[in-house]
């Protein structure tokens, strides 16, 4: 049976090899994903606290705020295959933006798609057995797929808790030198 992502990870439920067509063949398949996420959204996350704003799901968490953003290819088109791709991100509420911009300077790779976001990652960065890159098409089983994400966002959820505390100690850390930094000026070769 292929799996619903192609990436790395089990198989997953949702893609039947061989199965009658749960799309019809004229509907376009980003209106029945985006049917799909509506669905998710309100029947199975609305009740954990989850909420919805286009493609994206968010979460408050307190301290937090979780970001889960479904980004489709660029390659994707109306009447066939669409890939898509699950990013995570936390925003953590009163970071100043002069602070923000400091820390992005100084962290990269802690990438976010949007300026709120202060930390981001692929899903499966945080869930490895995820895929890395999920596919529907017109065999799609999106009943089956949105069962899946069911699954898969609360242990995303989880994993982002866990790294929003990181990040917090970190945040400190780099409030707490960088003061030091600017005292001591530019490194130099001191040998």
């Amino acid at each position: 049976m292929p799996l619903v992502g192609d990436g790395p990870g089990p198989a997953l439920p949702g893609h039947l090899e061989g199965a009658v067509s749960f799309i019809s063949q004229t509907q376009d398949l980003r209106h029945a994903f985006d049917l799909m996420l509506r669905r998710l959204a309100s029947e199975d996350l609305a009740p954990l606290g989850f909420r919805c704003s286009g493609h994206t799901l968010s979460r408050d968490r307190g301290d937090h705020v979780q970001h889960f953003q479904f980004q489709g290819s660029q390659g994707n088109q109306p009447d066939a295959a669409c890939a898509w791709y699950l990013n995570c991100g936390i925003d953590l509420p009163g970071i100043p933006m002069s602070l923000r911009r400091r820390v992005a300077a100084a962290h990269p790779s802690w990438w976010g798609w949007a300026p709120h976001i202060l930390w981001a990652s692929r899903a499966e960065g945080l869930v490895p057995q995820l895929p890395d890159r999920w596919v529907i098409d017109h065999a799609t089983d999106l009943d089956a797929m949105r069962s899946r994400l069911a699954e898969v966002l609360p242990a995303a959820s989880h994993a982002l808790d866990q790294r929003s505390r990181q990040l917090r100690r970190e945040l400190w850390l780099f409030r707490l030198m960088a003061p030091l930094g600017r005292m001591l000026g530019p490194a130099r070769d001191r040998t």
